[in-house]
């Protein structure tokens, strides 16, 4: 996957969780995955994905313990805890204080023996999915400010060792969103929710200190996991675009129909990659809290995309032209609506967009910033986007 800098367009990564045992190691979790791994572990696993055209990824979570584990009992002293109170758990989990020297290094040599015994791991998924409470030091002083500096170093000396592993920081729904994690990984997590209403404006306010290329954003379930809101394949996978695109759901359990939607939207990703992860991401205005809308340009002013999605029923049956600014005032964009969507009244027909009925719009930079173009009303969580490309 080569360097993985904010440029850097990386490969399909086939995601596998690997379990934490209580003997101070990593081992495979047998009881889920039947006699293959029991008997050779991951290699035939990785084999087979790399086959298929992928790089093999997978889950940790490598700063918790448990309470019945070899590890608790032989080091109660490892965790992260504040003598002589009672340090509570969350998720049946102790966190490990990194800041102890002998803790950061036992998880080091650990997660090294995986990657060298396992080469082909291109991608890890640093999980860390609990608050952290009562965080004191054996001396009595809050440590969490040790306990970060601890985990920058820890990450550090991992990308030292292994340049060409991939991380993403996945930490309680973003909560280590900043740009010192950055420094150490390729990408964040921007929440545990994958439902894509949610989504909108979670990643929407993440734009405002992130590019979409370090933002993990994938097509999930058609219902969540945390809302139960069931939510539309092409508008799931819309949002899946604005960020590092990835897909979370059994592709077993689709149709043909899904499949082929699927298929549809990773061919677009892959198209418009380039622009999506290196573009200027610009927010504009709606008027309406029901609508968010913002482009990606081109660094050449020569192309865009423009995502708008519909969260809630819009107060206005007829919308007013979105303006769109950040273009070359001079050039001429031809425009084209990538899907036409459903429209909610048969009224607003009257009022349609001529994107609607025309293959392409064409119009310059300049009508586009000073007056703005029609857009189709959609419905609720639906979305539209909209293909700007130089007129030449």
């Amino acid at each position: 996957m080569g360097d993985h800098g904010f440029g850097q367009e990386q490969g399909s990564v086939f995601g596998f969780h690997l379990g934490w045992s209580g003997n101070w190691r990593w081992i495979v979790d047998r009881t889920p995955h039947g006699d293959l791994l029991v008997q050779a572990g991951l290699q035939p696993l990785i084999d087979r994905v790399e086959a298929a055209g992928m790089e093999f990824g997978i889950w940790i979570e490598p700063e918790m313990t448990n309470e019945n584990s070899d590890l608790f009992r032989s080091h109660p002293d490892w965790i992260l805890h504040l003598p002589p109170y009672h340090q509570p758990v969350g998720r049946y989990q102790y966190v490990l204080n990194l800041a102890h020297t002998e803790v950061s290094d036992y998880l080091f040599n650990a997660l090294c023996k995986l990657l060298a015994q396992y080469p082909g791991i291109k991608y890890l998924k640093w999980d860390m999915n609990r608050d952290l409470t009562l965080p004191g030091g054996r001396d009595g002083r809050p440590s969490v400010h040790d306990q970060t500096a601890a985990l920058y170093e820890l990450l550090r000396r991992l990308r030292d060792r292994h340049p060409l592993v991939a991380i993403e920081s996945c930490a309680s729904g973003g909560a280590r969103s900043d740009f010192g994690i950055l420094e150490q990984t390729c990408r964040i997590w921007a929440s545990d929710s994958n439902d894509a209403h949610e989504r909108v404006r979670i990643q929407r306010g993440l734009t405002y200190f992130f590019p979409p290329i370090v933002t993990g954003s994938h097509v999930g379930p058609s219902i969540g996991h945390q809302t139960k809101r069931k939510l539309s394949l092409p508008f799931r996978c819309a949002l899946a675009l604005t960020g590092h695109m990835g897909i979370e759901i059994d592709l077993r359990d689709l149709s043909s129909e899904e499949l082929s939607t699927v298929e549809c939207w990773t061919a677009r990703y892959k198209e418009h990659r380039a622009l999506l992860h290196n573009g200027s991401v610009r927010r504009l205005q709606t008027g309406d809290p029901a609508i968010y809308a913002h482009t990606i340009i081109s660094e050449d002013l020569k192309r865009f995309l423009l995502f708008v999605f519909f969260t809630d029923t819009t107060l206005n049956s007829v919308q007013g032209p979105l303006r769109i600014t950040g273009l070359d005032p001079s050039r001429s964009y031809d425009l084209l609506l990538w899907d036409k969507p459903e429209i909610p009244s048969p009224a607003m027909e009257r009022f349609d967009s001529a994107l609607m009925s025309e293959p392409t719009v064409t119009v310059s930079g300049e009508f586009l910033e000073r007056v703005g173009i029609i857009l189709p009303v959609g419905f609720p969580d639906s979305a539209v986007i909209l293909e700007g490309n130089p007129n030449d």
